[in-house]
């Protein structure tokens, strides 16, 4: 498959140009749900049950435990959180190495539960909400994420991609301070990594 096909909208979902050598210790991925119940891509198109797909929703970091002690959710925020949304919602939230993992999965949960869909970023340029709380520069992009960040991916995605409620992985929030082939040589390793380990599951910058 070649770089092009895994160009999405504007708001670019990124694919791998090639595979990163921690994909070779994989084992088969099981049996998954059915593809159509996944969000897809065709081309510029983004697709739900074969069908045209498009969202108007909300950029939620405190639901996986993110923000103040009042800004947090629990089972019952949660349900009545998803409930609320247009059918068919895409919720942005945060899914970082130093957050609950069963905050993270209750999250899924909820939003699989009431037929929502969730866009899961992975880290962010500070380092903020538990994450380890480095700001992001050029070796980091280069080499230094190989160190804690990628096996959290690893981890997560392993964790989650039988689920057809995470829509997309979105590997870095907002990164700056970085050359722009730096930048998309990190996007072609992890989301290689993310591509091998889920292959029906979404990859977003």
């Amino acid at each position: 498959m070649s770089p092009s096909s895994w160009r999405l909208l504007d708001f670019t979902l990124t694919g791998c140009s090639r595979p990163s050598l921690e994909v070779l210790e994989l084992a088969d991925t099981p049996e998954m749900p059915d593809a159509s119940l996944y969000l897809q891509a065709s081309g510029d198109q983004l697709l739900l049950g074969g069908e045209p797909y498009r969202f108007l929703s909300f950029n939620a970091f405190s639901l996986t435990g993110c923000g103040n002690d009042d800004e947090r959710f629990d089972a019952a925020a949660l349900d009545a959180f998803f409930t609320s949304l247009r059918p068919r919602s895409l919720v942005r939230t945060y899914a970082f190495r130093g957050q609950d993992v069963t905050a993270i999965d209750a999250v899924i949960a909820a939003a699989a539960r009431h037929q929502h869909l969730l866009n899961l970023v992975l880290t962010d340029a500070k380092g903020s909400c538990g994450d380890d709380g480095v700001e992001k520069d050029e070796a980091w992009y280069g080499s230094g994420f190989r160190s804690d960040y990628l096996p959290w991916v690893r981890e997560i995605v392993t964790r989650e991609r039988d689920e057809p409620a995470v829509g997309m992985w979105e590997l870095v929030g907002s990164p700056v301070d970085v050359r722009s082939a730096t930048l998309r040589a990190f996007y072609d390793e992890v989301g290689g990594v993310v591509h091998t380990l889920a292959p029906r599951q979404l990859v977003a910058s």
